[in-house]
């Protein structure tokens, strides 16, 4: 039987593209040519697919023309000024050529098309590598002068980028331009429903409670790793070597988001959560990202699960590589030198990542149902004990006697004398309880 899932990996387009309605509605300005939009997210969030969506949803496809440009492969000889002109006119620019005479050129071609009410949209892929091609920051300027004015030159722009454009201006000019003109849309995981439609695309009637327990515990919403592990669920249901399939591909996509983070500045944020911190500088970009969000009990926690915890397997390792490991610089410098020097994590480390991820779950579901710290202490070290007792240490309570230790560490909870005050929040406790177990 085909595997829905099976094209993990590619542009997401017709019955794969799903979850992103919203999104798609908030880019439809940029193919109507009235304003320009900055699409940011993490790598491998949809962003390309998104864009696609947004070119099949061009109403007017007559009368406005939509360009692709991959800013990543025009190299140090080619301005993204020489890109565009270069699309519209048909013209070649290159190294010879003054800029001057190429935003005239520009503004003249783009001019002229308006007249005969033509539009035109250009998408900037991989924008983050602007600052690689020629003379970017009169490039820069060029183009937002043009998109500021969509009523006289009939020019939108969609920059798809990992990092916020202030932040990429800043290696260019240290000024920013575009930032104030192209309005930023955060690219953030999947909720609830849109993990639903990803489901249901191989699982019309959904999956059972015990898999979307591990799946939200795995991927969180990031549409890459939720197909990946569709994909190894369909194919193989067994949970049990589900670790041994995905975790190079896991670790490798880590790896690309710490690089990100680090390239923007959050790297120290990021691993003050990991363990537990509440970072003053920072956060509001991660919550962009969909990386990090903050419980109702207030307490901020990354997503999903297994990131957070290899971000504290990471800073464990770097930690032991140099004896300073709050110099943000070296900090960095180490998780690059941990990742080359092939210390991967292990096939049964990733699988204790998986179960640390789903404490972590569970531990944020009763501090959301009202219990303290303190409590939720007890509990913890009531689940190590229990774990270590089952042969698990560090890990999740498995096999036939899980039932035994479930209903051990509920007889714990009415025991230990918890500021669980009414029946309701008390039932709500032991459905987080169940579900974690349930889901082992």
């Amino acid at each position: 039987m085909f595997n829905p899932y099976s094209e993990v990996g590619t542009v997401a387009t017709g019955a794969r593209f799903v979850g992103r309605g919203g999104e798609l509605a908030r880019l439809l300005p940029v193919g109507r040519g009235t304003s320009s939009r900055a699409l940011v997210g993490m790598p491998r969030m949809g962003k390309t697919s998104l864009a696609t969506a947004l070119v099949d949803e061009v109403e007017d496809r007559e009368r406005t023309a939509v360009h692709w440009i991959d800013v990543s492969t025009l190299g140090p000889r080619t301005s993204i000024v020489g890109a565009v002109l270069g699309l519209v006119d048909q013209r070649t620019w290159t190294m010879g050529d003054q800029f001057e005479d190429m935003r005239d050129a520009l503004k003249e071609v783009l001019r002229s098309r308006r007249a005969r009410e033509l539009n035109t949209v250009v998408i900037f892929d991989e924008f983050d590598t602007v600052d690689s091609t020629k003379e970017p920051f009169f490039s820069i300027r060029i183009i937002r002068e043009i998109i500021y004015k969509p009523h006289l030159f009939g020019m939108t722009a969609l920059f798809l980028c990992r990092r916020r454009l202030e932040r990429i201006e800043e290696r260019v000019v240290n000024l920013s331009n575009l930032a104030n003109v192209a309005t930023m849309m955060a690219l953030r995981p999947f909720g609830p429903a849109g993990r639903a439609e990803m489901i249901g695309r191989g699982w019309p009637n959904g999956l059972t409670d015990r898999h979307y327990e591990l799946l939200h515990s795995l991927a969180g919403g990031i549409p890459y790793l939720l197909e990946l592990v569709l994909q190894e669920l369909w194919e193989d249901g067994n949970i049990r070597t589900l670790s041994d399939r995905i975790m190079p591909t896991f670790t490798s996509y880590f790896d690309s988001i710490i690089r990100t983070i680090a390239a923007d500045d959050m790297l120290r944020a990021l691993v003050d959560i990991a363990n537990g911190g509440s970072p003053i500088v920072g956060i509001n970009p991660l919550m962009d990202y969909g990386l990090c969000s903050r419980s109702d009990s207030g307490r901020l926690h990354l997503s999903p699960g297994t990131f957070s915890e290899y971000v504290k397997t990471i800073t464990i390792e770097e930690r032991k590589m140099d004896s300073k490991p709050d110099d943000p610089v070296k900090m960095t410098n180490n998780f690059y030198n941990y990742r080359e020097a092939n210390i991967a994590v292990s096939s049964s480390d990733f699988e204790q990542t998986i179960d640390s991820a789903g404490r972590s779950e569970l531990f944020d579901r009763l501090a959301d149902v009202g219990l303290m710290n303190d409590d939720i202490e007890k509990l913890r070290t009531a689940l190590e004990v229990d774990a270590m007792a089952a042969g698990r240490p560090g890990g999740r309570v498995q096999g036939p006697e899980v039932e035994k230790w479930r209903d051990r560490l509920l007889r714990k909870l009415g025991a230990a004398s918890l500021s669980v005050g009414t029946a309701a929040a008390t039932t709500a406790v032991n459905d987080a309880l169940t579900a974690y177990f349930g889901a082992s």
